[in-house]
Parts: structure tokens; C-alpha cells; sequence
């Protein structure tokens, strides 16, 4: 990450005395995991540019009625890209990506986490390197959405895409409406699958709802596959027990700020 920034100001006409130069943060390019391709138009070269956050940004951080709503890191997404993307629109992954970029742009690349041991349950502490550490996987030349899923139990095939963000939301909303019964799993189905054949649009649900348990895994391992992205499973040694063992990458409290060593005691 670059440490650019694009100053303004100059000489005050009124006096000649100089003005303060106000530090800009400089657009870094970022190139998104998808490439670009599955946005509508596709975004050229799946290249988008990224400022670091200000205290302006900070303070979005820190207003409750953002964090509330979850809206928080969309509009932070919406003062920090160059371009005029929906950020509702944003592949899951693609996201995750914009996330970390914009993290280490702000704060730096240094970010210590913490997590468990998965064999002897010691806490694990482990300073990473967010441009070293974690990879991009690309999507391949020969992918494209609607993804085909064959229903051998239904004897039917059907077309699903990604998730998006605004998917999430829409999930959201809905389930402070439900009952006891948390129909999450079966109303995203009913989101990300675009058609079924043989199935009337109006029916969709309702078929969905009625799956085997066989089919239905089916339909959750193909919108949930990593096809792209980051790869946030970590390859760690546990200190304690000299374990190797995998984790998933922790977002904590520590993810926006700047990493400060602690001293060690002698």
C-alpha cells in the first residue's frame, strides 16, 4: 500500500503568506477477484480505485445508527471507491477483497489476531502481513452465471448466481419478521435461484421449500462455493502445542486500527 497522498493549498493572494496544505489520500488501483465480469455493465479490467479512509470515515465507524443498520462499511465503500458502483451490487467476495484492501490502506498491513487452537483450545496469537499473508484466487475464463445445478431427486435442473449485498439485507429484514421457525436457509435458496425448469416463477418457493434434503445441499454448495476470492483459511502453528492447524481469518476490535507492538517484559 502506498503512503501517497495528493496535497492542496498555496500561497494565501491576500497577504502571500502560504496556506496549510491539506493531505488528500492518493486512489490506490485494486483489481476484484470476479475481474469485473459479472457486474452489469462489466467493470473494465475488474480494476476499481480505493482512497484510504479519514476521520471522516472513522466517524461512520462510530455512529450507531450506521452499525445498527449495518450500513456502516457500505457507506464507507461509497466515500472511498473512485467509481460510481452500487455497492449493493457487490459480489460477496468482491467485497471481502474491498474490505481488507481498504483496511490496510487506512491502518497498514499489520494486523494481529487471535483465535483458538483447534487441538489443545490454547489462544493462538499471530501478527499477519494483509498483502502477504492472504491470497486472491481469480475467477476462471470459463465461469459465468447462472450456474446449472442438475436436482437428480427432483429430476429437474436449476440456475442460480452468486450472492450479492443487497441479498444480505433483504435476508436481514426478513428475519426480524419471523417466527420461532428460522427460514433464512430456504428464503436465500428462493433468492439466488433464478429459475427452476419446470417450475412456475410463482411456485419456486413453494418447490423449494419441498426438497430433499439431497437436492437442497446441492443448491447450498453451489452458491456457496469459493470460486473466487480471498482465501481467508489460515495455516497456523499453535505455540503451545506445536500443532499445525487451520483457522478462519477473525475480523476483531482490532481490525481498524493501526497495529501497535506490545513490549514484552524481560
Amino acid at each position: 500500500m502506498s503512503d501517497k497522498t495528493q496535497p492542496q493549498g498555496g500561497k494565501n493572494k491576500a497577504d502571500g503568506m502560504p496556506t496549510i496544505e491539506l493531505p488528500m489520500p492518493a486512489y490506490e488501483p485494486i483489481t476484484l477477484p470476479s475481474l469485473g465480469r459479472l457486474y452489469t455493465p462489466p467493470i473494465e479490467e475488474g480494476i476499481i480505485h480505493i482512497r484510504p479512509m479519514t476521520l471522516r470515515e472513522e466517524e461512520v465507524l462510530t455512529t450507531p445508527s450506521l452499525i445498527k443498520s449495518g450500513e456502516a462499511i457500505d457507506e464507507i465503500f461509497r466515500r472511498c471507491i473512485r467509481e460510481k458502483i452500487n455497492v449493493d451490487d457487490l459480489l460477496a467476495a468482491d467485497k471481502t477483497a474491498i474490505l481488507l484492501f481498504l483496511r490496510a490502506a487506512s491502518y497498514g498491513r499489520e494486523y494481529e489476531i487471535k483465535v483458538d487452537c483447534t487441538e489443545c483450545e490454547a489462544e493462538v496469537e499471530h501478527l499477519m502481513d494483509l498483502e502477504a499473508d492472504l491470497q486472491v484466487k481469480y475467477i476462471e475464463d470459463n465461469f459465468a452465471e447462472p450456474i446449472v445445478v442438475e436436482l437428480p431427486k427432483a429430476g429437474t435442473t436449476a440456475y442460480v448466481r452468486l450472492p450479492r449485498s443487497r441479498d444480505d439485507k433483504i435476508l436481514s429484514k426478513r428475519k426480524a419478521k419471523i417466527g420461532k421457525v428460522d427460514t433464512t436457509l430456504s428464503q436465500r435458496l428462493s433468492l439466488l435461484v433464478e429459475r427452476i425448469e419446470g417450475v412456475d416463477e410463482a411456485l419456486k418457493s413453494m418447490f423449494l421449500e419441498q426438497l430433499t434434503a439431497y437436492d437442497a445441499s446441492l443448491l447450498k454448495e453451489a452458491v456457496s462455493e469459493d470460486y473466487f476470492g480471498i482465501e481467508t483459511t489460515l495455516q497456523l502453528t499453535c505455540d503451545t502445542c506445536g500443532e499445525d492447524f487451520e483457522a478462519e481469518f477473525p475480523i476483531n476490535e482490532n481490525f481498524f486500527r493501526v497495529y501497535k507492538a506490545t513490549k514484552k517484559s524481560r
